[in-house]
């Protein structure tokens, strides 16, 4: 059935194998990708980090130092920055507030951990500007200070409420100065509000909370309060002679997952539907690669099956289907090979064993009719010879004697007849052949009889189209033909009748009948007269001769010169006719 066929299990199979891959393939990455995604990503910034840490150590110049961290930042797509054992970002520009209070005091309010430059520029802060700060200071001198929160004229602008619990001081003043970086390349740390805050977030809690860093790379989560933007914050700490002295702190967004994954799951509609249509054409032309040829061997070992070794496999692939093919090609055509020597073989013994059947029957038929005709002679040699020994016919003993030698003469005729038959259908006899001429030895023939011519007064009617034709025969045996079917004619023809002998040449063969006026021989014997011992009229022979014999011999030496011959009624009488084999030579 189709449904069965190596075809369709190959296509189903191949279908099913290659869309349980695709889909699982596909819920792995929807499932699992993000996940992989950001511990990647993880992985690979602690491990850039690291590495920039080592070269860190190496370096002394500034310059060479805001390279680096402008390559990190850009190879990374994170924001860095080396922030103090205080938690203040160095190697920038100034970025600060100076501010005089009451007494003339003079303090320095560091803003690069506080605000971005574009929240100071918004704000439009003048000097002679009254503003007041909430902060921690980092030295004894109380002369800087890093602001917790911000208000100008009494209003807050920026930072945090004063309920956070910290322990700050406030700080009341007139801006004497205000110091903003003007060189671009050192301006990224302050570009974004987050890294502003985050890197301050990262001062008060190492300040106040004892934050503990033991030289590995240590990162948290962080999701923006404004944007909802995920993010992750790295911490590593720069350790010379056995203290921390600096920090390397890094942000990067994880913004690039999620839009990632987004952009993935339509993608992936789009990929199902191509794949899929993909392993559909593959899986049929794969499940047509590899199952015509198998189809195609299948029917030839059907074929086989059935004894049938007429068709070959045309496979001509180099795989182990083509050799297959050509090994089932192979024993296809050895037993073909083998059955047909077989069927030969089995043949010619069936030949063999209808021919053994056939000498067997005529050895019986053989022995038998030898014995029913030696039984007539022998009874009336014993008969006349048990006369003779009793002295009954004492003066006829003259004609008892020539009885006896007439019969003797009779049985010597039918054993010499017998043993020429017996070698004529064993078909051991060879034939002697000779080239003659034809027409002159039926003129012979028909010299011998001139004397039993003439005592019934026969007509002998020649016809013959060209004289001088050559055979190439066995001549004595064909005599024998002639002398037979001619004493044969003279037997049966009637006083005054007649015998037409007649040659007509047949391209390379010639043929030869002889007729007799007389009787028709009976439909229903005419096919028999060629049998042994077999007389169209049983009570002829006493009185005509004849062994019963002759026809058989006739025929048999006909067959050994592959002649075609044979008996006919005529309106005047019977005809007996054969073909002889023109001479080749002539």
């Amino acid at each position: 059935m189709k449904y069965k066929g190596i075809t369709f299990k190959l296509f189903i199979v191949t279908t099913v194998f290659f869309m349980f891959f695709l889909i699982v393939n596909m819920i792995l990455q929807t499932v699992f990708f993000e996940d992989f995604y950001r511990d990647r990503k993880i992985d690979t910034l602690e491990n850039n980090i690291e590495k920039f840490t080592n070269e860190y150590l190496t370096i002394n110049n500034k310059k060479n130092i805001h390279k680096k961290l402008n390559i990190f930042s850009d190879e990374n797509n994170a924001l860095i920055a080396i922030l103090d054992k205080d938690g203040l970002i160095k190697y920038t520009d100034d970025f600060d507030v100076i501010i005089t209070d009451s007494t003339g005091k003079n303090t320095k309010v560091l803003l690069n951990n506080f605000i971005d430059i574009y929240q100071v520029e918004s704000l439009n802060i003048e000097v002679g500007e009254n503003i007041s700060f909430e902060g921690a200071y980092l030295n004894e001198e109380e002369s800087i200070l890093v602001p917790l929160s911000m208000e100008i004229d009494g209003t807050f602008f920026w930072g945090y409420e004063s309920d956070i619990n910290k322990t700050t001081q406030i700080i009341n003043g007139k801006v004497e100065k205000i110091n903003i970086p003007s060189n671009m390349d050192n301006l990224q740390v302050y570009d974004d509000y987050m890294f502003v805050d985050l890197a301050n977030e990262f001062f008060w809690d190492n300040k106040e909370a004892n934050f503990e860093l033991d030289g590995e790379v240590i990162n948290y989560s962080y999701t923006d309060a404004f944007s909802g933007m995920e993010n992750i914050v790295f911490v590593k700490p720069v350790i010379r002679n056995g203290d921390t002295e600096e920090m390397i702190f890094v942000i990067s967004s994880l913004q690039q997952i999620d839009e990632a994954m987004i952009i993935m799951k339509e993608y992936y509609v789009y990929v199902f539907i191509a794949a899929l249509l993909f392993i559909l054409i593959l899986a049929f032309v794969y499940s047509k690669m590899i199952s015509a040829p198998l189809v195609k061997i299948n029917k030839s070992a059907v074929k086989m099956a059935n004894l049938d070794f007429s068709s070959y496999c045309d496979i001509n692939s180099k795989d182990e289907i083509g050799s297959l093919a050509n090994s089932l090609n192979s024993l296809s055509k050895n037993l073909n090979s083998t059955l047909n020597e077989l069927k030969g073989a089995n043949k010619k013994l069936e030949e063999d064993i209808e021919k053994e059947k056939k000498l067997e029957k005529m050895r019986k038929e053989f022995i038998s009719s030898a014995s029913h005709e030696l039984k007539t002679p022998l009874g009336i040699i014993k008969g006349f010879a048990e006369g003779i020994k009793d002295g009954i016919y004492e003066n006829k003993k003259e004609h008892y004697l020539d009885v006896i030698i007439d019969e003797t003469e009779k049985m010597n005729d039918l054993v010499l007849d017998m043993l020429e038959l017996s070698k004529l259908e064993s078909k051991s006899y060879k034939l002697n052949k000779e080239e003659f001429i034809i027409d002159k030895l039926i003129y012979e023939v028909i010299d011998k009889f001139k004397y039993h011519i003439q005592d019934k007064k026969i007509n002998i009617k020649l016809d013959i189209e060209e004289k001088n034709i050559l055979v190439y025969c066995d001549k004595r045996k064909i005599e024998q033909v002639i002398v037979n079917f001619f004493s044969n004619a003279i037997r049966h023809t009637e006083i005054l009748g007649s015998i037409n002998i007649g040659i007509r040449a047949q391209d390379m063969r010639i043929c030869i009948h002889i007729e007799n006026s007389g009787e028709n021989i009976p439909k229903e014997k005419i096919d028999k007269i060629w049998d042994r011992f077999y007389r169209v009229e049983e009570s002829r022979h006493r009185q005509s001769g004849g062994t019963g014999l002759g026809l058989s011999i006739i025929k048999n030496i006909l067959e050994l010169h592959e002649s075609e011959y044979g008996v006919k009624n005529t309106d005047d009488g019977v005809s007996f006719y054969f073909t002889l084999q023109k001479s080749p030579f002539k």
